[in-house]
């Protein structure tokens, strides 16, 4: 099984009580400058510079919080001379002000929970399976180039399973039973288990696993087996899975074997 998952560590001075800072600098600024003309006109001068300093570095609201927090230093940085009458801190929120406004809205993180999932064998659910796999394995992690669908995807006792958060597609599985020569038998094999990046904070890849495994128990299954990256083996075993082989080559990539015992209750 795959899944992605993405961790930042924040920089410390962004942790600063208060910032980011910049929103409503402005307000802040002008109505004291209305009768002091050449303090206005200063301060113009060094938010215009500010700005096309920001607009230089293509700087984004990770970049915009930073000045705010030290703004002394960003001044220096770019050789910015600053206003008599105005802090620093007031004219770089300002530059930080304008420079928002020219950027994207921000994404809105999505942590709603999973509304569950669910068998998929055809029709829009079994698309929206698929599309989601592709964004993931194709598009995003290059596992595999043009498509990842393979036979066992137009095998009869293959099981295709859809997670949805607020209705929209967010996560998906795949599991099947295993027949060769060297499988246990009621061995099953979890695979294909993608999250769409906007949705890995939302317990979406855990419900998928947790469903497979009862749906492969369900159905009579005594062990489930995944080949999972290892960036998310710790992940695996805090769902009761083992490791059963490391360092494995699967798709191409480096794997670990795990398993876990299924139960018809599970």
């Amino acid at each position: 099984m795959e899944l992605t998952a993405e961790t930042r560590t924040p920089d410390p001075r962004l942790q600063r009580p208060g910032a980011p800072r910049w929103r409503g600098a402005a307000e802040s600024l002008f109505p004291a400058l209305v009768c002091d003309p050449e303090g206005y006109t200063d301060a113009v001068r060094v938010i215009g510079e500010l700005t096309a300093a920001l607009r230089s570095s293509a700087a984004g609201r990770t970049a915009l919080a930073l000045a705010v927090a030290e703004p002394a230093e960003f001044l220096a940085a770019h050789g910015i001379e600053g206003s008599r009458s105005v802090p620093a801190a007031l004219l770089v929120g300002v530059a930080c002000e304008i420079r928002e406004r020219e950027l994207p809205p921000e994404p809105v993180e999505r942590t709603t929970a999973p509304d569950g999932c669910r068998i998929v064998p055809d029709g829009p659910g079994r698309a929206a399976h698929h599309a989601v796999r592709s964004r993931v394995f194709v598009q995003e992690q290059a596992v595999f180039d043009g498509s990842d669908v393979d036979p066992r995807d137009t095998a009869a006792d293959t099981l295709h399973v859809l997670c949805t958060v607020g209705g929209d597609q967010a996560g998906c599985v795949r599991l099947y039973p295993l027949d060769g020569p060297d499988d246990r038998p009621g061995d099953w094999q979890g695979d294909r288990l993608a999250v769409l990046a906007e949705h890995r904070t939302g317990h979406v890849g855990a419900e998928l696993v947790r469903f497979a495994v009862a749906t492969a128990g369900a159905r009579g299954g005594s062990r489930m087996i995944a080949y999972v990256q290892p960036v998310n083996e710790r992940f695996f075993r805090r769902l009761g899975w083992s490791v059963v082989q490391e360092s494995v080559s699967y798709v191409g990539r480096p794997h670990v074997l795990m398993d876990i015992p299924l139960t018809a209750g599970a």
